[in-house]
Order: structure tokens, then sequence, then C-alpha cells
């Protein structure tokens, strides 16, 4: 994990700094360029996915909106 997060850290995605209370202990948090990747990484996501929707038919929207329920109580196991 040491190595990962010195790697992370390298590429400016992480940043350590003490821990507050326990200086054994580091806090690791992600940087401005970090999220901005996951947000543009999340922003393809949603657009591949929402190209895809379009071809479905009203009978395919109508089994996913039935299954909508059932996938957010797996999401949250």
């Amino acid at each position: 994990m040491t190595r990962i997060i010195a790697m992370l850290e390298e590429k400016g995605l992480v940043r350590r700094e003490p821990h507050p209370d326990d200086r054994r202990q580091v806090v690791v948090s992600s940087t401005e360029q970090a999220e901005s990747i996951i947000e543009q990484s999340r922003a393809k996501r949603d657009a591949w996915l929402a190209e895809l929707a379009t071809g479905l038919t009203p009978e395919e929207w109508a089994v996913l909106r039935a299954a909508a329920p059932v996938l957010e109580r797996l999401a949250q196991l």
C-alpha cells in the first residue's frame, strides 16, 4: 500500500499529511487533479450509457424501471 500511495503522490493525485492526533498515522486525501480525472471518467461513462440507452425499446425501459428497486437494494449491500 505504501508503494501505491507513493506512486499516486508522485503523480500528484493524492497528498499525505500527518494525522492530527497520532504521529504514527498519515492522512491521505485526493488532490484537485485526481477529482478532475474522476469527474471526467464519470462523464465519459455516463455519456456511453446514455448513448446505449437511446436504443432501448419502451418495453425494455419498463423492465429497467421495474428492476430499479432491486438494483438499488443490491448496491446498498
